[in-house]
């Protein structure tokens, strides 16, 4: 049951992810969180096997990378967003 959850929600990124590229037409696709801190590239590379069929033209550099800080991507992101802010006002 849970493989089948975890491919269901594979299968539901992918297009999302392939939405997404076609919206803005991006060149590198990071993902990130708890999940890619275990699997690593391998959920990386199962996420663009999934949305390359919802890619309307896809790039021949378009990359899909796990994200180099882990879980921690998001708190970093958010304190360099907060920092930038700050020095700006």
């Amino acid at each position: 049951m849970a493989v089948k959850v975890f491919a269901t929600g594979v299968d539901t990124l992918g297009v999302a992810i392939g939405s997404a590229i076609n919206l803005l037409d991006l060149d590198l696709v990071v993902i990130g969180g708890g999940l890619t801190e275990k699997l690593g590239q391998s959920l990386a590379d199962r996420l663009a096997a999934a949305a390359r069929p919802w890619m309307l033209q896809p790039s021949p550099d378009l990359r899909f990378v796990a994200a180099a800080l882990g879980d921690d991507s998001g708190v970093v992101g958010a304190a360099s967003l907060g920092r930038a802010a700050l020095l700006a006002g």
